[in-house]
């Protein structure tokens, strides 16, 4: 179909396609020169369709679109091969002088909908720009074995649409489609539910799953509610319009469509398709090359079933974040979004994994290796896009103690009273040495203690001579000497109680006989390399009191209709829904401020930027929403004053929408939650 127009396609040319194993078509015997098309089942052994084939009840009145007669409904003969024969016209009182197609039945076969130009009454009626369009009708079997009463539906409007109709085997709903207000495309799917007095619902749209920006048109709907129907909105579609199914999961989401594929589809307009009850038979239509006329009807043999299960593959690779170096024998594990563990595997050379998953859930995938920091990944499967991650972990090569970054690796230990390195010890210098050759900026001190065994003057020369001895080694290993220092500390600081006179176990005092190597440059490099000593392990809870306690931070601005807390929004990760150091400090504040005016309600709203599926974008900002709902939950807050919203990337700061080039800055900025007080009275 190249007009809007329902039930009329024209002639296009096409090139027939090699046939696959999927179905087994046959062009029926009866298709003319002129239109054939959209077969419903009247019975087990009639077929019931539209042709603009000559010599119809009114002449041969001609459509001046394509030059052919007007459509009516004609009926045939069904036999065991789907072949349609002995073809008489259907219904003196259902078709008139113009267009009459697509029909459905109830199975007692008194009741049918179809669809007509707006004709009804001997009266034709318009649009307000002078269009005559297609409507729904319903009849009802009279007693003398004829149509009567015809009615309009009462969805119909002269200023739209509606056509192509098809109950679904309980009878309960009618589906159609339509141009009508709120469409998402040129034509659409919708339902409408039958009540049992006989009245009708609203109509409903099957929504963006089912419906694109063009045309969706002809849904069939088996008895296993598989939703047939064509469209050419899609990306996979071959050519003009192909057959699509589809099915209602059991959170109430349609799967993505599923291309019929060759031979049902071709590069031209393929539609009208319909299968006979609990059978792999039926027919479609289409106007492809090799027919025999405009539009033909087809049977086909379905041999290999419709298959909505969807699994698909994610896979990742994991790496070592500075050097991007693999990380062989590195694990990931796969969990799925309530923490369950479902799979893990460890890598090989090619620290390659993958795991076989279902598609449209939400999965989390955490990467360790022992002394590597972990790494973890949120995403969302969408059926057709593969899922590819690569998780980047960065060596436990430093730790934080007490305030201080330093080199973390087994301790080096003396033996009493003596400053020799023991054998167990060099292995440990020699990756202090690694570590200084991998970070040339380093700059370290070794420095040496002592136990409490001795003078002070005694243990403050020892650990002199311990520093100086790690010193040196490392010196003669290839460091430079401007890059290392040596500074005894004595019996200074100890790491346990045991002082002067207090009676303590050897492994005690031994424990304060230690060499540690902290980096003194810390506050310039940290920019350079951020994996060393990250914020999140640096951090000190004294440093967050202090910002907590400082009253201009934590202040509250009063504006209009809603009070906005004087903090930052906070922000995530591409991908990401985990609370960064920085968004933790901004939630604190706030939570600051709810414990000081406890009757606060709150609201978050959660944002995304554009990269992704709007369906992902979706589940993703209520991940981040949950993130901060929780986090304040933890820290002592009530749920019932915090609202949280989120709008997917649905409302970006900026210009970033879909297909647009921008900045990763500019990306960052929506990905976002922001805060507000929706009760500002109570802050006054």
């Amino acid at each position: 179909m190249k007009k809007i127009t329902f039930i009329v396609f024209l002639f296009f040319v096409f090139v027939l396609n090699a046939q696959e194993e999927s179905n087994t078509i046959k062009n029926v015997s009866s298709n003319t020169k002129y239109q054939d098309f959209g077969v419903s089942y009247f019975g087990e052994k009639k077929a019931v369709f539209s042709s603009s084939r000559k010599k119809t009840l009114y002449g041969n009145r001609i459509w001046n679109v394509n030059k052919q007669p007007f459509l009516e409904l004609y009926k045939g003969d069904l036999d065991e091969d789907g072949d349609i024969t002995n073809v008489k016209n259907f219904s003196k009182v259902l078709n008139t002088k113009f267009h009459e197609s697509s029909v459905t039945f109830t199975k007692d076969l008194k009741t049918v909908y179809f669809t007509r130009d707006n004709f009804i009454n001997n009266k034709l009626k318009r649009s307000s720009n002078g269009a005559v369009l297609n409507q729904l009708y319903k009849a009802k079997m009279g007693t003398d074995g004829k149509w009567t009463n015809i009615q309009s539906m009462p969805f119909n409007n002269d200023n739209y649409q509606t056509g192509h109709p098809v109950l679904n085997n309980a009878e309960d709903k009618l589906y159609f489609i339509s141009d009508m207000p709120g469409s998402l495309g040129l034509t659409d799917v919708y339902f409408v539910d039958i009540n049992a007095d006989g009245t009708y619902g609203f109509p409903i749209n099957l929504g963006a799953e089912v419906n694109t920006v063009k045309r969706e048109m002809f849904p069939f709907i088996d008895e296993n509610e598989t939703l047939y129907y064509s469209s050419d909105g899609f990306s996979d579609c071959k050519g003009g319009l192909d057959v699509y199914a589809t099915k209602l999961k059991q959170n109430g989401v349609y799967h993505k469509p599923k291309n019929l594929g060759f031979p049902i589809n071709s590069n031209q307009d393929d539609f009208s398709f319909v299968k006979h009850i609990a059978s792999n038979k039926g027919h479609f239509s289409s106007n492809r090359e090799g027919g025999k006329g405009d539009d033909d009807i087809y049977s086909f043999i379905q041999n290999i079933p419709i298959n909505f299960e969807c699994k698909q593959l994610v896979e990742g690779q994991i790496i070592e974040k500075v050097s991007g170096e693999l990380l062989p024998g590195a694990l990931a594990i796969l969990y799925d979004d309530k923490g369950i563990e479902l799979q893990r595997s460890v890598v090989g050379d090619d620290a390659r994994f993958n795991f076989e998953i279902e598609c449209n859930k939400p999965y989390k995938v955490v990467a360790t290796k022992e002394e590597y920091s972990s790494d973890a990944h949120e995403f969302y499967t969408e059926e057709g896009q593969d899922v590819y991650i690569t998780m980047s972990l960065v060596s436990n090569e430093f730790m934080v103690d007490d305030g201080n970054c330093v080199v973390k690796i087994a301790p080096i230990y003396f033996d009493l009273n003596s400053s020799y390195l023991r054998p167990d010890t060099k292995p440990e210098l020699d990756k202090v040495v690694q570590i200084m050759l991998k970070y040339p900026s380093l700059i370290i001190e070794c420095g040496s203690h002592t136990d409490s065994r001795e003078s002070n003057k005694y243990n403050l020369w020892l650990s002199k001579r311990r520093a100086k001895r790690s010193m040196d080694y490392i010196i003669s290993n290839g460091i430079s000497i401007e890059r290392i220092s040596a500074k005894g500390y004595g019996e200074t600081q100890l790491l346990n109680t045991c002082s002067n006179g207090k009676i303590c176990a050897e492994n005690e005092h031994q424990m304060n006989r230690r060499t540690e190597f902290k980096i003194v440059n810390f506050s310039t490099i940290k920019e350079q390399h951020p994996e060393i000593c990250p914020p999140k392990l640096f951090v000190i809870k004294k440093e967050i009191d202090v910002k907590l306690d400082n009253e201009e931070e934590i202040s509250v601005e009063i504006k209009k209709d809603t009070t906005l807390a004087n903090i930052n929004s906070i922000y995530f990760d591409l991908n990401s829904s985990y609370l960064t150091y920085k968004a933790t400090l901004e939630l604190e504040k706030i939570v600051q401020i709810m414990k000081n005016s406890p009757e606060l309600i709150v609201k978050t709203t959660s944002h995304t930027d554009a990269r992704e599926s709007n369906k992902y974008n979706d589940w993703l900002s209520k991940r981040r929403a949950k993130r901060s709902l929780n986090y304040m939950l933890s820290r002592g807050i009530r749920q019932n004053r915090i609202l949280t919203e989120s709008y997917g990337e649905t409302q970006p700061v900026n210009d970033c929408t879909n297909n647009i080039d921008c900045t990763e800055e500019e990306h960052q900025m929506n990905r976002r939650t922001d805060f507000s007080i929706v009760n500002p009275a109570i802050s006054k």
